[in-house]
Formats: structure tokens, sequence, C-alpha cells
């Protein structure tokens, strides 16, 4: 097996970081990136530190070195989607063309419209160029492994995946002082997150004098006619109030005072807000068109999985208001199943059993760490 991991990405991911850091206690860890984060500082995120990662940017060393300097039999190079990104997908190449072990790691295309039409057709050609050279595939949420599937990759390379995010001190909040049910929905205030969504399932609500939501959704500086319209619809119901994105440090500290998270997106690759929720100790109310759902599956105390629909979120959000605030000890279950199942460590363990079963002579079934039987039934014990 290999034992140096090369990732290749456009930056260095706060979705990313705790699975990097933990791999890199084990093994030699490099990340080439092809971007920094700041064009996504608006949104609060802030570089991540990896002290026992080798961090390069493709502009500032020789990068093809890497890729020439490599042998099949201890270097594993993994790259950060298919086409996604143009640097890395030149490198991605290359690495081919080299005949490098190749994983990738990779979200679901969105399929609608004459643009998903395009996308499939180029997922098929794909399949027909790279199935062989490609060792295996990181299938980020359920949807990204069906891809794959319907476009000729083998099955026994697809494993399923998803985003980690960092753990974090969960300290006493005030979450029982608001007699409200307190929820909060930090993404982009646009209609692929559900914004509207949102704001028409509270306008409907029985109980919306019961509850508030806070909405960290914003750039003040950038916002368009459309959010400024469905601003103002949801700051009418008195129950949302629409505030500038925050920075991801404040979000951590934020999200153990509120009583749920919620994602009603028409499309998300994963939604990695979701394991930040869970970590923090609070349910989640996720679209099904999330891959980060299945993190939910069978599992009701972490949260419930609706359809992006307007009158399913408004009954969930009803029911979630009528059983009431999550008890201290229902927060502690969530917390715990966590951090045992979606943490780097967890993230770590699971892409070296993948690698082990990409060389081993016998076939097993490998499962995400939440995905396996004895981890299905999520208790308050």
């Amino acid at each position: 097996m290999a034992s140096r991991f090369i990732f290749w990405q456009n930056i260095n991911s706060i979705h990313q970081s705790a699975f990097l850091r933990a791999l890199a206690e084990r093994h030699e860890v490099i990340l080439v990136t092809s971007e920094s984060t700041t064009g996504r500082e608006h949104m609060g995120w802030t570089e991540p530190s990896l002290p026992s990662v080798r961090c390069l940017r493709m502009d500032a060393f020789p990068w093809m070195e890497l890729i020439r300097s490599s042998s099949s039999d201890t270097d594993c190079h993994v790259f950060a989607g298919l086409h996604a990104f143009p640097r890395i997908h030149e490198a991605f190449l290359a690495a081919v063309a080299r005949g490098c072990r190749i994983g990738l790691y990779t979200e679901p295309l969105v399929r609608e419209g004459v643009l998903g039409v395009l996308k499939d057709i180029r997922g098929r050609v794909d399949g027909y160029r790279f199935a062989d050279a490609i060792d295996f595939i990181l299938c980020i949420g359920p949807e990204s492994r069906r891809q794959f599937l319907k476009w000729g990759f083998p099955a026994n390379k697809l494993f399923n995946w998803g985003y980690v995010t960092e753990e974090q001190a969960v300290h006493d909040t005030d979450h029982l002082t608001d007699p409200r049910f307190r929820a909060i929905f930090p993404a982009s205030f646009i209609p692929r997150k559900g914004a509207d969504i949102l704001v028409k399932a509270v306008q409907s609500m029985k109980h919306r004098t019961a509850i508030h939501i806070d909405a960290f959704a914003i750039d003040l500086r950038t916002i368009n006619s459309w959010q400024r319209a469905w601003k103002e619809h949801a700051e009418r119901t008195s129950a949302i109030s629409v505030l500038p994105f925050i920075g991801n440090d404040e979000l951590l500290q934020r999200l153990p005072s509120y009583d749920a998270l919620l994602l009603p997106s028409r499309h998300d690759g994963w939604g990695a807000v979701v394991n930040e929720a869970l970590m923090a100790g609070i349910p989640a109310i996720v679209s099904s068109r999330c891959g980060a759902s299945t993190l939910l599956d069978g599992r009701p105390l972490l949260g419930t999985t609706i359809a992006p629909d307007t009158h399913e979120l408004a009954s969930c959000l009803d029911a979630f208001v009528e059983r009431g605030k999550p008890m201290a000890h229902e927060r502690h279950a969530i917390r715990s199943w966590a951090q045992k199942h979606i943490s780097g460590e967890a993230l770590a363990s699971h892409f070296l059993s993948i690698l082990h079963n990409r060389v081993s002579t016998t076939t097993t079934n490998i499962h995400a760490p939440w995905e396996s039987s004895s981890f299905h039934t999520c208790t308050t014990a």
C-alpha cells in the first residue's frame, strides 16, 4: 500500500483539513493547491493550519516534477473532481500519462437543464477514457456514486465518502433562556440553498410565533434583487432574521446555542455545515438533495431528512417546535456519535481501509464510518 499521499485541491479547505491532519499522523501527506482561500473570505473562510502536512502552491514550485518522480508503489495522487478546476485537471492528466496511482474524490454534478445533459455526456466519455487509469473514487454523497456507475466506472472502485469538519470544544450555552425554538440557516441566501423554501415554510407554520431563525446568509456588498426581495419577505414573518455571513470560527462558537440547523437545499453535493451542527450537538433538518442527509438515515436523534418542499418543511418545523428543545443528554449523544463517526480520525481510518481493499486479494465490503450496521441506531442511552 502507498506510504505517501499527494492531494491536489483548488484550496486548503476547512472541509478536508481535519482528515488530512489525522492522515498525516500515520503517513506522509502533501497538499498541492491551485488557489488561495481569498475568494471565500466573504463567507468567513480562513486558511486551516496543517503543520504536519507539506503544503505547496502550484504557481510556486515545479509541480510537474512531483508527478514525474512519483513511484506507483509508494505514492498515491488524489485529485479533487474531474474537470472541476482547470489546473488540478491539468495535473490529473499528467498523472494519467505518467501511469501514477490515482484516486479521485468528487461531488455529484448538477443534473438539471441543458448543462446537466452535456455534463452527463462528458461523464460517459470520462468513463471510457479514465475508468482503467483511476484506482478508486471517493463519492461525496449517494448521488455521486450513482452518477459514476451510470458513466461506466466499476462498482468495486467506488466508495462512499463525505466532507469532514474540525472537532470543537462545546461549552454551556444559553439555549434554554429563550423560550422560543431557535434554529439557524448558515448558508447562502440563494435558490439552490432553498432560501425561498424556508421563508414560505415559515409563513405557513402553525407555530410561527414559537420559533426564531437566524439566517447568516448574505454579503451586504453584493446583495442582489432576488435576495433583497426574499429578505424582506423573511423579515415580515417576524420569525426570520436575515444577517450577514459570519466567520467559520464564530459560527462554530454559536452553533451550540441553537436547537436545530436548517438546510432545505434544492441541490447540495454534501453540505458540510451538517457535520458542524452534529459536532456541536444539535439536530439537523436537511433536504434529501443534500449528500449529508445520508448521515441522518435511521437516526432520528440526529435530525430529519425532508424533500425540498415548502409544506414538508413547515410540517417538520412545527413538529420540532412541538417536541421542544433538545435536552442536554440528547445534545451530548449527538456530539458523541459525531466524534466517533464523522471526525477526521474516522475518515482517515476509512481512507486507509479503502486503500487496503484496493491492494487486497480478497473482496470485502467497505462501509463509511456512519454506515456500518453497528452504528445504525443512535440512542440517548
